[in-house]
């Protein structure tokens, strides 16, 4: 049976360290700089006591330090550890308040730390704090949704599974079904991306001639030349007509000499028609 132990780390001190020590969460993201193991020492390590939350350990080595002084102050940037038989969770100091860890030493954690209630959550390679907005049970694996604490809705949402990973960061909405074939795929990865409503494949030729559930017969040479199937009406009316390559435009005859040809033949006739008459 593994022993629960408590422990506190605090960042080392050095020119390198120097800007960070002591530093909020918020500066050090802005910094691009993410607490990790390498960069502190292991300050004091005790049992764990029954139902003791992070709080009460701070309190509980607060005192002691303040008892021994056998190491520094609990401060802004200090780092406490809960080892338990679940898992492992890490705590950055923040003032106050904590912001939980995942992959202080590494990799994420083995525990699950996230909750309906947990807030000021720090993701890896991710700017500021998130807080848990609602989790979902899909194929029986617990996933959480995480908005940003300052941006809110402004900025895609994050879905990371019951050990911290970060599933997918381009959630605009609440487990809607991106989400879900985000989660399937990472389940998954081998299976190929399954079609949705708005993915349809694209039709063959032959399916293209069908308008209405009827076959166009009379519109099949305009196939490939419309600009819209709606416009498929068995006249290339899209088109601007050609004109026959054997007419000259400047050799066309006039409609009005025409015109005039075919009056004077009409009234010539009746013309000739009416002196045979009157002889």
């Amino acid at each position: 049976m593994l022993q629960e132990r408590c422990q506190l780390y605090q960042m080392k001190d050095g020119e390198a360290l120097r800007e960070y020590i002591f530093q909020p969460f918020t500066v050090l993201a802005s910094k691009r700089y993410f607490p990790n193991e390498a960069d502190y020492d292991m300050a004091y390590d005790d049992l764990l006591r029954p139902n003791e939350d992070v709080r009460a350990v701070r309190e509980r080595l607060s005192m002691l330090q303040r008892k021994r002084g056998c190491f520094r102050q609990i401060n802004t940037s200090d780092v406490i550890v809960l080892r338990r038989e679940t898992g492992t969770i890490c705590c950055f100091v923040d003032g106050d308040g904590f912001v939980m860890l995942d992959g202080f030493f590494g990799l994420p954690a083995s525990g699950n730390p996230l909750t309906l209630e947990t807030e000021h959550y720090a993701i890896p390679g991710k700017k500021g704090l998130w807080r848990v907005v609602d989790n979902i049970t899909y194929e029986n694996i617990l996933f959480f949704l995480l908005e940003h604490e300052e941006h809110g809705r402004e900025i895609p949402c994050v879905i990371l599974d019951s050990k911290g990973e970060v599933i997918s960061d381009t959630i605009t909405k609440d487990f809607d079904e991106t989400a879900a074939e985000q989660m399937r795929l990472f389940l998954h990865p081998e299976l190929p991306k399954q079609a949705t409503e708005h993915e349809r494949p694209p039709k063959e030729l032959w399916q293209k001639f069908y308008e209405n559930g009827e076959y166009v017969r009379h519109a099949s040479h305009e196939v490939g030349s419309e600009e819209n199937y709606n416009h498929i009406d068995g006249v290339n009316n899209n088109r601007k007509p050609q004109r026959p390559v054997w007419v000259d435009p400047k050799k066309r005859p006039s409609v009005r000499k025409r015109l005039q040809e075919k009056l004077n033949q009409v009234h010539g006739g009746k013309d000739k028609q009416r002196t045979r008459e009157k002889t």
